[in-house]
C-alpha cells in the first residue's frame, strides 16, 4: 500500500503540469482529466468516443470531460424544451415592431411566421429573442413559431392591427334628455367594445361590427359624462357627453304678475295692454331663480304680432341676463343666456309690439339645463 500511496501521491502532485519543476498554473492540461486512480497510479485521458447524445443518468465512467468529435451534440435530453407564455395572439399595429421573447431551449433559434405583411428581424438567433415586424400592409391574423437546435418548437398567433381608432365628430356630445345620436369612428378593427359613464347614458349595443352606434340619453341624462370604444386590437378613442333638458318655470307658481298688463287666465299668462306703450314684466317667486345658472331660454306663445321684446334681468333691472329685442323672437326659439355677473333671474319682460295690444299669450317658459 506504501507503493501506491506514493506513486498516487506523486501522481496528483504532477497534476496539470508536465514535470514537477514546472512552476504551477503553467503549460497545457495534459494530465488528470478523466483520470482514474490505481494501484499503478493515475491512469491517463480516455476519450469519449460516443455521441453525447447517448448520455443518460446510469452512464459509467469515464464520464464526458472530453470530446474525441469534431462537433459535440447538445444534450436535448437534459434540457427544459423552448416556451412562450406571454400575450397569444401578439397583437401588433401596422408599421410598428414588437420584441419577442420565448424561454428555455437550446441555441441557435430559428424563427418563422406566417402572415400578410409579417417578418422578424432574423431567421435565427443565438439568444432567446427577436422582433418581430408589422409592415404597412401587415393585415388580419397570423402564426408565427421558433424552432430551437432540439427541434423543440414553440409559437402563437398573430393579429395585425390597422391605424389607430380615430373620431372626428362634435366633442362634447350635446344632446337632450330623452333623445339619441349616432356616433360613428373611423379605422380599427372590428369587433368594437363601448362604454359610457354618467346619469342615464347607454349605448344601444355593448359590441358592434360596424363601427357605428346609438348613444343614447335617458330622460334624466343631464349634466356631464364621457364615453370610450375601443377596438378588437385594444386602440381606443372616445369624448365627453353634455347632456340637458329643457325645464319649466311657467306658471303661476313660479312668477307673478306686474298688475298691469299681463294676467294668469288659469293656464296661460295673456297680455292685456289696452293700447298702451311699455312693455310685460313677469316677477320670480319662490327660490327656484336663486343661483340657478340655465345656459338658454325659450318662450312659447301664440301672438298676432311676432314677440320683439324679451328681457331677463337682476332685481333692480339695471343688468340684464338677456336683452333681445327689436329683432323678431319666433315661439320655441333658443336664446342664450349669461350669467358671467353673476346675477340671478328676477325678472321677465316681454311684448309683441308696442302698438298692438291684446296680441301675445304665453304657453310656457323653459330654460335649458
Amino acid at each position: 500500500m506504501k507503493e501506491f500511496e506514493t506513486t498516487f501521491a506523486k501522481g496528483l502532485k504532477k497534476g496539470l503540469r508536465e514535470d514537477e519543476d514546472n512552476p504551477r498554473n503553467m503549460e497545457a492540461l495534459v494530465e488528470c482529466l478523466n483520470t482514474k486512480p490505481s494501484e499503478e497510479g493515475l491512469i491517463p485521458i480516455v476519450p469519449v468516443t460516443f455521441s453525447v447524445t447517448d448520455v443518460n443518468a446510469n452512464m459509467s465512467w469515464p464520464f464526458p470531460q472530453v470530446f474525441d468529435r469534431p462537433i459535440a451534440d447538445p444534450i436535448c435530453d437534459r434540457t427544459t424544451a423552448v416556451a412562450y407564455g406571454d400575450d397569444d395572439p401578439i397583437i401588433i399595429a401596422i408599421n410598428t415592431t414588437e420584441k419577442v421573447d420565448i424561454t428555455y431551449g437550446l441555441p441557435p433559434f430559428t424563427w418563422a411566421v406566417v402572415g400578410t405583411g409579417l417578418s422578424w428581424d432574423l431567421a435565427e438567433t443565438q439568444v432567446r429573442v427577436n422582433k418581430l415586424t408589422a409592415s404597412g400592409s401587415a393585415t388580419g391574423t397570423g402564426t408565427w413559431t421558433v424552432t430551437d437546435a432540439c427541434s423543440n418548437e414553440a409559437g402563437g398567433a398573430t393579429q395585425a392591427c390597422p391605424a389607430s381608432l380615430a373620431y372626428s365628430g362634435d366633442d362634447p356630445i350635446v344632446q337632450e334628455a330623452g333623445t339619441s345620436v349616432e356616433v360613428t369612428i373611423l379605422l380599427g378593427l372590428s369587433p368594437f367594445t363601448w362604454a359610457v359613464t354618467g346619469t342615464d347614458l347607454s349605448w344601444a349595443n355593448a359590441t358592434t361590427v360596424g363601427r357605428t352606434n346609438t348613444l343614447i340619453f335617458g330622460s334624466s341624462a343631464t349634466g356631464s359624462g364621457s364615453w370610450t370604444v375601443t377596438d378588437g386590437c385594444d386602440s381606443e378613442v372616445g369624448g365627453d357627453t353634455t347632456g340637458y333638458s329643457w325645464v319649466s318655470h311657467f306658471d303661476n307658481s313660479d312668477w307673478q304678475d306686474d298688475g298691469v298688463h299681463i294676467a294668469w287666465n288659469g293656464t296661460a299668462w295673456q297680455v292685456d295692454k289696452g293700447g298702451s306703450a311699455g312693455n310685460c314684466k313677469l316677477l320670480a317667486i319662490g327660490t327656484w331663480a336663486d343661483d340657478y345658472r340655465p345656459s338658454k331660454v325659450r318662450i312659447t306663445y301664440t301672438a298676432v304680432f311676432t314677440l320683439y321684446y324679451l328681457r331677463l334681468e337682476d332685481t333692480d333691472g339695471d343688468k340684464s341676463i338677456l336683452d333681445f329685442h327689436n329683432d323678431g323672437i319666433d315661439s320655441l326659439e333658443e336664446l342664450d343666456l349669461d350669467f358671467s355677473a353673476g346675477l340671478d333671474i328676477s325678472r321677465i319682460h316681454f311684448d309683441p309690439q308696442s302698438t298692438h295690444p291684446n296680441s301675445l299669450i304665453v304657453t310656457d317658459i323653459e330654460f335649458y339645463e
